[in-house]
């Protein structure tokens, strides 16, 4: 589980991913989870309609980013907002 689960939440993953859908209603999805980074939507309306079923994984997976994929994704942000 924790392979299949580092894989997920590897960067690498998503540079052979297709542009993402909204898990609720399939169109073109511009955000994801700020928890677990795994789940993406296209509002945040899609988002709260899929809450109670998304938190049970979405625990998982955040438990599961250790502190240096947290650094990571700071990184990252800061380097966009420049």
């Amino acid at each position: 589980m924790d392979r299949m689960l580092k894989l997920y939440t590897d960067d690498v993953y998503e540079d052979f991913m297709e542009d993402p859908l909204c898990q609720v209603c399939g169109t073109l999805a511009t955000q994801r989870c700020s928890r677990c980074k795994n789940v993406w939507y296209c509002s945040r309306e899609c988002q709260l309609k899929q809450w109670k079923e998304h938190k049970a994984m979405c625990d998982v997976f955040s438990t599961t980013r250790t502190e240096a994929e947290k650094e990571k994704d700071a990184e990252k942000a800061a380097m966009k907002k420049a």
